[in-house]
């Protein structure tokens, strides 16, 4: 068994990154949230690394990964953040609310 450390699979993350930078903007704005967008990097950069750890449960409950990220890190926004973060986890959010998001995802 082969463990992974963060950073050693480098080109997936930069992959991964550059798919984020070019839709996490666009569902800002497909959710109405077009103030957020100036912001959308570093949102990413602050907090799409928390989203490793949901991966496999997201998978189970077939969300890809990337957009299961993009909907973690708008549960730190009003009017998400009063169920995500008090109610539920931002994980369970995630579960909770995909198919509600996933007209807004862009592909």
């Amino acid at each position: 068994m082969k463990i992974l450390f963060k950073g050693e699979n480098k080109l997936m993350d930069m992959t991964l990154n550059k798919e984020l930078e070019r839709k996490f903007p666009v569902f800002l704005k497909n959710i109405g949230k077009e103030d957020q967008i100036q912001y959308a990097e570093s949102i990413i950069i602050c907090d799409s690394d928390k989203c490793d750890q949901y991966r496999v449960i997201w998978e189970k409950n077939n969300i890809p990964f990337v957009d299961g990220i993009m909907i973690y890190l708008i549960t730190k926004m009003k009017p998400y953040c009063k169920e995500a973060r008090v109610t539920i986890s931002p994980s369970e959010f995630v579960i909770k609310y995909y198919e509600t998001f996933r007209k807004l995802l862009p592909k």
